[in-house]
């Protein structure tokens, strides 16, 4: 989507004709248009984290290694481990992506949030985003914090931790659980 604002307000932003099209080609549903919206994230984090998956499993290019942040001490990480993680991964991001858009649509819908015809405003859309961010922020923060008490780092992040020099895909291998929250 390219974002154009128009100064001539009776034309469609060229964001709003593309947001049309798709609201349209999704029966005009909203319900379908909240769901299918997070295919493309979807494709993207798949598809980059198909390249780095493969790279943390072959360490080829060899030249690109030194320029890791965190160096691990299994280079190449090996096949069973990777499988293991991505199959997780893919898991959380699929059915639990699923299930967590059957558990927070109807929350949305009772905060007022629609995906109809109409977008907010630039103004509105750039609040919406800081807001989002910034509330996102603190309550990444503090519910990590929180899974780090004992009982609940044993049963449910332990999981994300297994990783000591993290990749790309391992931002996603964590319990069901926390993917949800």
């Amino acid at each position: 989507l390219v974002l154009v604002h128009v100064v001539d307000r009776g034309k469609m932003l060229r964001v709003e004709e593309s947001w049309s099209t798709f609201y349209k080609w999704c029966g005009e549903d909203d319900f379908t248009a909240f769901s299918v919206s997070g295919v493309l994230p979807f494709l993207v984090f798949v598809t980059l984290n198909g390249f780095l998956a493969t790279f943390e499993a072959t360490a080829k290019p060899a030249s690109l290694v030194k320029y890791k942040i965190q160096q691990s001490k299994e280079v190449p990480i090996p096949a069973a481990r990777l499988k293991k993680c991505v199959a997780l991964a893919l898991f959380n991001l699929i059915v639990m992506g699923i299930c967590g858009n059957f558990l927070f649509y109807p929350i949305l819908l009772r905060r007022g949030c629609n995906a109809g015809y109409v977008l907010p405003g630039m103004a509105t859309a750039v609040t919406h985003w800081i807001v989002f961010l910034l509330v996102q922020e603190v309550l990444f923060y503090y519910t990590h914090r929180l899974l780090h008490i004992p009982c609940l780092y044993q049963r449910i992040h332990k999981i994300h931790h297994e990783f000591q020099a993290p990749l790309g895909v391992s931002s996603m291998y964590v319990h069901p659980l926390e993917f949800l929250i």
